[in-house]
Order: structure tokens, then C-alpha cells, then sequence
């Protein structure tokens, strides 16, 4: 977990889950970079299990496709004890695999990859603005 806060960040907390390797260097370096504190799991299984664990998680940046629980399903699993709990999606595959209307439910986020630095940060800026992080 990088620990590093500055004004912008103040005291969020992101899970992280992708089964990309690659990919979740590349977003936890952006994060930490922006002074975001981030944990991190390889799959929907292993992301469900560090929610439970880990205390003061308040965002969710969690690919669509991956093994043992896809991100939809870790989603459902933990949303279903927060209800208000924030998601950003990211994914090679378009939105249609989650089943819901993003202009309506402010909780939920999606970014298609690739993605750039800027589209990560606006996305977590949006979802802490629209849900007093």
C-alpha cells in the first residue's frame, strides 16, 4: 500500500483489483503518485476478502473480467453490506457486461482501457465529488 496524502487525496482510501499485472502497477503508480492510498488484490475473490480486511476502504477501481469473481460480482458482494460505496470500472470489454445504467446510479463509474492518467484521476474526482468522500 503506498501512503502518501495530499490535499486533493485527504484520507481515500482505494481498492484496487485487476488481474493484469501490468495494469494494476500502471493504476496503483498514478495513484500513489496523486497521493492516494491504495490496496490491491488480483482478482474479485481476493478484492472481496481485503474490503473485509482492511478498514477505511471508500473507493473501488475494479476490472470487469477477472478470474475466481469477475468485478461485478466482487462489486454486488460488497455493495450488498455498503450500500453506498463507490465503483469506478475499467475493462477491454465495453459496459454492457454490467448491468446498469450509468447516468443514473452515481455509485458507478466506467473507464474502457486503454486509459490515460487524467481519466483515472477525473473519474475518482467525479465519483468523490458526486458522493462526499
Amino acid at each position: 500500500m503506498c501512503c502518501a496524502r495530499n490535499e486533493i487525496s485527504g484520507e481515500l482510501l482505494i481498492l484496487l483489483a485487476d488481474d493484469d499485472t501490468l495494469i494494476r502497477k500502471y493504476v496503483k503508480k498514478i495513484l500513489c503518485d496523486a497521493g492516494y492510498s491504495v490496496v490491491i488484490a488480483a482478482n474479485g475473490q481476493e478484492a472481496v476478502s481485503l474490503f473485509y480486511t482492511t478498514e477505511g476502504i471508500n473507493l473501488l477501481i475494479l476490472d470487469i473480467m477477472m478470474p475466481k469473481k469477475n468485478g461485478w460480482d466482487a462489486y454486488k458482494e460488497i455493495s450488498g453490506q455498503n450500500h453506498e460505496i463507490p465503483a469506478i470500472f475499467i475493462s477491454g470489454y465495453d459496459e454492457s457486461f454490467i448491468d446498469v445504467d450509468y447516468n443514473k446510479n452515481s455509485f458507478i463509474k466506467y473507464i474502457p482501457k486503454p486509459f490515460n492518467q487524467q481519466t483515472i484521476l477525473d473519474a475518482i474526482m467525479e465519483a468523490v465529488s458526486q458522493n462526499s468522500i
